[in-house]
């Protein structure tokens, strides 16, 4: 039986500074991901939040918060013969080129938020419930008074220990010439996936020494070389894991990893489960 998720839809960026969306239905929303930032408070409804290669319950009250471009969704299956609760959630979000990047710049701890932002972002305890009640009023402020109220909201989770990293693999906001180069290199790692990779190969590609490449991956990405490689291959295999019905041990042999056994330890590092509990809760998400 084929595996199957939600699809991947890019969205475009929109003019205005600071969005508030109110969200109702019954349907799912399909994985996408958008160069807005977006904090999100589920209110009531939908059953797993799907961010990179997260898959997780959700409950209401969840707040989250994610980076430009991180891939996210919702399913609001149930299972059979249990009927869908309404969804009722609100979605803010504000351009990382604008109002982003002015508040990366403005304090050193907004700037580790946005960091960490990009693997999404889980807020609890009493940050959760502050940041909720603001967000929960802000459908009815415009302009000014809206941004400002963001602004707060940003202020209290960019100095609380109440939060927690989303996703192991990371995606990057970055600046044009970085993302450019590293487009290369990705396109390099997605052809090769299959056989060993060095990074000296990677560097030829790329046209630089190996030894500046390994200092750019940790200047620009944050990670080594072997670190992005291995959380690249992962992310392949959640893919396969999630819309095809080959086996595990497949699948990690057609991701490059030779070992099962170090196959099923990076996975787990990354992801804090196995493959077969990982499949299943992408079967549970996408309501099979």
């Amino acid at each position: 039986m084929k595996v199957t998720g939600p699809r991947l839809v890019d969205s475009h960026p929109s003019p205005e500074a600071v969005i508030c969306t109110r969200i109702s239905g019954g349907g799912d929303c399909p994985w996408h991901r958008h160069q807005e930032i977006e904090i999100l408070l589920f209110i009531s409804g939908a059953t797993y939040r799907c961010i990179g290669e997260n898959i997780s319950p959700i409950t209401p009250g969840t707040v989250v918060l994610l980076g430009p471009n991180v891939r996210h969704g919702y399913s609001n299956r149930t299972r059979q013969g249990t009927p869908r609760r309404p969804v009722e959630a609100i979605s803010i979000k504000f351009n990382a080129n604008t109002l982003g990047d002015w508040l990366k710049t403005s304090d050193a701890r907004m700037e580790d938020l946005f960091a960490m932002a990009s693997h999404g972002i889980h807020v609890t305890g009493e940050t959760r419930n502050q940041v909720a009640s603001l967000i929960l009023s802000l459908p009815e402020k415009q302009g000014l008074q809206r941004a400002i109220q963001v602004f707060q909201i940003l202020i209290l989770l960019s100095t609380s220990n109440e939060l927690s990293r989303i996703s192991a693999v990371g995606c990057r906001a970055s600046t044009t010439a970085v993302h450019s180069r590293m487009e290369r290199v990705d396109e390099y790692l997605r052809k090769r996936i299959g056989r060993q990779i060095y990074l000296r190969d990677v560097a030829t590609h790329v046209e630089m020494s190996p030894a500046r490449l390994s200092r750019y991956f940790r200047l620009h990405i944050g990670k080594t070389f072997p670190a992005y490689l291995n959380s690249f291959r992962i992310s392949r295999v959640c893919r396969l894991l999630r819309e095809t019905d080959a086996t595990v041990s497949e699948i990690a042999a057609e991701c490059g990893f030779e070992s099962m056994a170090n196959f099923e330890r990076q996975f787990r590092k990354l992801t804090g489960t196995s493959p077969r509990m990982y499949r299943r809760r992408a079967l549970n998400a996408a309501g099979a």
